[in-house]
């Protein structure tokens, strides 16, 4: 459904006796599958005008620590509550540092980042993943360069010991 703000009404599947539609190829207002190459641009515009309404209400990042501190640890999704707990181990043992932890990924905007002064920072970012894919998003979107990713990819969570000793030797 083409809509002003750009999101459809939407269900899925068990949520209600609507009957949900599903198909890979462009879809009309009804959910049917079209060739229609001018409703496959209008429908691709409407879809667009969802990353400006992200970007103009985005959820800012949760900071913590010395707001002076030379070096934030960013990080995203679940390593929230163990960056969190590794640098107030950090803190208590009397380095200075800070963490930002990011509920949203994308889009990143210079607004999210804006109050921290990240591009005078050392960044340290932690993330689950083999190729240190937000910090790559960093990169790309806020011109952002992370000086040391901590990554973890075996499929199990940092725990709180290991993210401190981990940090401990990069912020010393």
């Amino acid at each position: 459904m083409l809509t002003e703000d750009g999101i459809s009404p939407l269900t899925y599947p068990g949520l209600s006796d609507a009957r949900v539609k599903l198909d890979s190829d462009e879809h009309d207002e009804e959910g049917k599958i079209t060739e229609d190459l001018g409703l496959r641009v209008r429908m691709v515009d409407k879809r667009l005008k969802k990353f400006a309404m992200l970007a103009r209400d985005f959820m800012p990042p949760t900071f913590y620590g010395d707001r002076n501190a030379a070096s934030v640890i960013v990080c995203w999704g679940s390593n929230k509550l163990i960056v969190k707990e590794a640098l107030e181990k950090i803190i208590k043992d009397g380095q200075s540092a800070s963490a930002l932890h990011f509920a949203q990924v994308y889009p990143l905007t210079a607004a999210m980042v804006a109050p921290y002064g990240l591009e005078a920072k050392r960044l340290i970012c932690v993330e689950n993943n083999a190729r240190g894919q937000f910090a790559g998003l960093l990169k790309r979107e806020l011109g952002l360069n992370v000086a040391h990713p901590v990554l973890k990819y075996n499929g199990e969570c940092f725990t709180v010991l290991e993210l401190y000793c981990e940090l401990k030797k990069l912020l010393t």
